[in-house]
């Protein structure tokens, strides 16, 4: 990425476009697919509210979802036990 302007390349102007470049140069093709999966798929089970709500956070991150607030919240509470879920 050092000697782009060599290569006859533009040089990298915003953190934006050097994220993707990043990205693409070391995350392994199905990191998204399989992030995006694990997001789909989370239920709470035998895990802490505490810990679940962790775990959906970093998932979010990864998946480099864009905040809609409520179909965020959707997604949590589907993955939220039934008894925990219907108090929120």
């Amino acid at each position: 990425m050092f000697n782009r302007g060599r290569k006859g390349k533009h040089k990298i102007k915003s953190w934006k476009k050097m994220k993707a470049k990043l990205k693409g140069k070391f995350l392994p093709s199905h990191f998204l697919q399989a992030n995006f999966s694990k997001l789909h798929h989370l239920k709470q089970g035998t895990l802490s509210v505490e810990a679940y709500t962790k775990e959906f956070k970093q998932l979010l991150i990864k998946c480099a979802l864009k905040k809609d607030k409520k179909q965020t919240l959707v997604r949590y509470l589907s993955g939220l036990e039934e008894r925990i879920a219907h108090i929120v």
